[in-house]
């Protein structure tokens, strides 16, 4: 097929796609871990985990990263932004991967609330980079090719998560991170051709 053909010939599509198959792979253990990881760091304090409080923060983490990718995205490239947002996700997950005895409860909800931030500014920032490498006549279809790395990896660590500590998951979820993170640094956005419209009011200017 047409989608097929694009994959297999453009390294840009092929690097895109595995950026936001890590990315989001990390991103959903994350959803999964969180609760476990907040409850095991109240219990060290004496305290209950006030499930609705965080998700709640998270979300305003949530919308504060979509706000900053409004502020930064005239000023920055789309490539340099999604690799600062992928590094800036791993930095929060930093404090779980350590474990929560050597930081405790404020340090593990500020690195989740990064990380939501991250994920906020992450959603928008990489539309416009799909609108920018992909086309759009087989988008979705290009995109459903890279949904089956990203569900492999969730269903394995779900498969094994009775077998794995809340620590190596999360060292999982930074090593998923570092490699998106590295494959940014590689992300060309082509620039579009121009319209034949634009060539000929560029061609009467001139």
């Amino acid at each position: 097929t047409n989608a097929f053909k694009i994959v297999s010939s453009q390294k840009e599509v092929v690097v895109a796609g595995a950026c936001q198959s890590l990315f989001e792979g990390a991103m959903y253990t994350f959803v999964f871990m969180w609760t476990v990881a907040m409850e095991k760091a109240a219990a060290v304090s004496g305290m209950e985990t006030p499930h609705g409080y965080i998700f709640a923060i998270f979300m305003v983490s949530c919308m504060i990263g979509s706000c900053t990718y409004k502020t930064l995205s005239g000023s920055v490239s789309p490539t340099q932004m999604l690799s600062m947002v992928i590094t800036a996700a791993a930095f929060g997950l930093m404090p779980a991967a350590v474990g929560t005895e050597a930081f405790g409860i404020t340090a593990l909800l500020l690195g989740f609330c990064l990380f939501e931030a991250a994920v906020g500014c992450y959603w928008p920032l990489i539309g416009e980079i799909r609108s920018g490498v992909i086309p759009e006549e087989c988008r979705s279809t290009i995109m459903n090719f890279f949904r089956v790395p990203l569900n492999l990896i969730v269903v394995i660590v779900l498969y094994n998560i009775g077998d794995l500590t809340d620590v190596f998951v999360f060292r999982f979820c930074i090593v998923l991170l570092g490699a998106s993170a590295f494959l940014s640094t590689m992300l060309v956005i082509p620039e579009k051709a121009s319209k034949p419209d634009e060539i000929e009011i560029e061609d009467a200017s001139g």
